[in-house]
């Protein structure tokens, strides 16, 4: 298998394809849900194949990355992936307008194998179509964050991997809704 990623590699590099560089970021995302007085909610929507490469590997070229981290057999690619996970978990970080920074907790990732996967298919897109601009697939990562006393307001600290996110926030509202005919229809303001 590494014999053939090797010539995987030297196949893109032969070609000298600008397509295997990615030529402009994705918007990584960051939804924030009040979901009660002391709890909120991120889901973040990331491009975690272009997360990894910034964060473990930035002196690598976009295929140098894809090539060498698609031919890791599954417990590196897993170790490189929990690497990651730290470094994001770590200095994420909420705080109430006036308290003290806080990480969040209970983190879900994608599986390792599921990222593998994705790098994979980037590096056989970029020999498969090397003039085609290669979008990044989005996968969700969530975690919850407590605060020790109600909040109105958060701050927020992201790790310098994630240069510009596009942040979403909201406390949603919910109410009841019966389906009689004799009612009136309820009205949702936005």
């Amino acid at each position: 298998m590494k014999f053939w990623m090797v010539c995987l590699w030297l196949l893109i590099v032969g070609l000298g394809s600008s397509a295997a560089q990615a030529h402009e970021m994705e918007a990584d995302r960051l939804t924030l849900v009040r979901r009660h007085p002391q709890q909120v909610s991120l889901r973040f929507h990331m491009d975690l194949v272009s997360l990894m490469h910034r964060s473990l590997a930035p002196q690598l070229s976009d295929a140098e990355f894809l090539v060498q981290t698609a031919a890791l057999d599954a417990a590196a690619f897993r170790t490189q992936f929990e690497r990651l996970q730290l470094r994001i978990q770590s200095s994420t970080q909420l705080a109430p307008a006036q308290g003290a920074w806080q990480a969040p907790t209970q983190w879900q990732w994608p599986t390792p194998s599921r990222v593998q996967t994705l790098i994979q298919q980037r590096a056989m897109q970029s020999v498969v179509a090397p003039h085609d601009h290669a979008h990044g697939q989005t996968l969700e990562v969530s975690a919850e964050w407590l605060s020790k006393a109600p909040t109105a307001a958060v701050q927020l600290r992201l790790p310098p991997e994630l240069p510009r996110v596009l942040v979403v926030h909201y406390e949603p509202q919910q109410r009841w809704v019966r389906s009689a005919p004799a009612e009136k229809p309820p009205l949702f303001r936005f």
